[in-house]
């Protein structure tokens, strides 16, 4: 993956996880030090290889606990279509907000609007505790922004915010998620 995908990554964090969480930026002085910690490309590369045979692949990389004030996780996930067409996919994830990054592929995105016949997710749910936090799936969704994203391209989803994929390239779509978890829902690893 490009250095500058990466540099807007952690831009993006700064900008929607630090900032709005009143994170204060460390001085010479400050004697806290977290380690950083890093999900190599080889490690992005090897969970986006496998086609899942579901339609999705969504694979924990890492899940990292910022001091205690959130967790911040580094997945990996991949789509393709099923049967010739994109697999239903509209979801709000009530407390997480989400960072992609497309390393391959394309689809349609759509985001905002509202869900249709929305459900809840259990909250022992293993999707809820591994993958996404406290989440509602709908059927579609109604009144939303569609947009085509492709490599290299950057998207922010708000928490709470519907989105979905409506179409798939033939190839599917592959990128890398940075999850921002305030209530420390997701697992660390």
């Amino acid at each position: 993956m490009k250095r500058v995908g990466w540099l807007c990554l952690l831009y993006l964090f700064m900008l929607c996880g630090g900032g709005a969480m009143g994170q204060s930026i460390p001085t010479a002085a400050s004697s806290v030090r977290d380690p950083a910690v890093t999900t190599s490309h080889t490690d992005i590369e090897q969970a986006l290889r496998v086609a899942p045979k579901t339609g999705i692949k969504d694979a924990a990389l890492r899940v990292v606990p910022v001091r205690d004030e959130y967790n911040v996780g580094v997945f990996a996930v991949r789509r393709t279509p099923v049967n010739g067409r994109a697999v239903p996919d509209a979801y709000a994830h009530h407390d997480i907000t989400e960072v992609y990054q497309v390393v391959s592929g394309g689809g349609t995105l759509v985001t905002g609007g509202t869900l249709e016949s929305a459900t809840e997710f259990r909250p022992d749910d293993p999707s809820v505790v591994n993958l996404m936090g406290p989440t509602a799936q709908g059927v579609a969704i109604k009144g939303g922004t569609s947009q085509h994203i492709g490599p290299g391209d950057v998207v922010v989803i708000p928490a709470n915010t519907p989105h979905g994929f409506a179409e798939l390239a033939p190839e599917g779509i592959s990128y890398v998620v940075v999850r921002i978890d305030p209530h420390h829902v997701l697992k660390a690893r």
